[in-house]
């Protein structure tokens, strides 16, 4: 009734890192890679750390388990498609179904995204739980964490389009806005000059 990876397909991918994570840590790549098998290029293995950047863009997924492949004792495996569980943080208020999530400044944790805060965001995932943080007791640094049920994505949100078009329309008010004012203007010194030139009784 349910899917079980034991390996690399599109979804879920090998990493290595010296670490030991907890499963749904969120990480990210080094860019420190390796190739499984000797012969030719192999399957990669992304180098992996734990995500400390907030909103970062080499999120590669969450940590699924350990997975000794090649030989390699320190191999991992990390899921960034599909559905999967992840550590999440208050940054932002609740969490509601649907909402999405980006990387946080709190190590391995994701965070509700922020369009205020960046104007683009690089998604990672979309919750599927609803956190309610007044229900989850803070950790011994006073951080409320808790783990989510989430729909891994991956793409960037980009704001600015939006932002722009925003600022547009408010210049475009203020111009009209300036305009009825110095038709105003025009009409009085019209109204005047109309007064001054009309011809007075003897």
């Amino acid at each position: 009734g349910s899917t079980v990876s034991y390996n690399a397909f599109t979804g879920s991918h090998y990493g290595w890192s010296s670490s030991a994570f907890e499963e749904g840590t969120l990480v990210s790549m080094t860019g420190e890679n390796r190739r499984l098998g000797k012969d030719g290029p192999g399957e990669p293995i992304y180098g992996i750390v734990a995500a400390t950047k907030p909103n970062d863009p080499a999120v590669l997924g969450a940590y699924a388990s350990p997975l000794n492949v090649g030989g390699h004792a320190d191999t991992h495996l990390v899921s960034s498609v599909g559905n999967g569980d992840l550590c999440v943080v208050d940054r932002g208020g609740d969490i509601e179904p649907g909402d999405y999530l980006i990387s946080s400044d709190i190590t391995g944790c994701a965070m509700k995204d922020d369009p205020e805060r960046f104007a683009i965001g690089h998604i990672v995932a979309k919750a599927a739980d609803r956190i309610s943080w007044k229900a989850v007791q803070p950790g011994p640094d006073g951080v409320r964490r808790a783990k989510a049920s989430v729909l891994f994505e991956s793409f960037v949100r980009d704001s600015q389009g939006q932002a722009a078009a925003a600022e547009i329309q408010g210049l475009r008010l203020e111009n009209a806005e300036l305009r009825e004012r110095l038709e105003h203007v025009e009409r009085i010194i019209l109204q005047k000059s109309a007064s001054a030139n009309q011809p007075r009784s003897p």
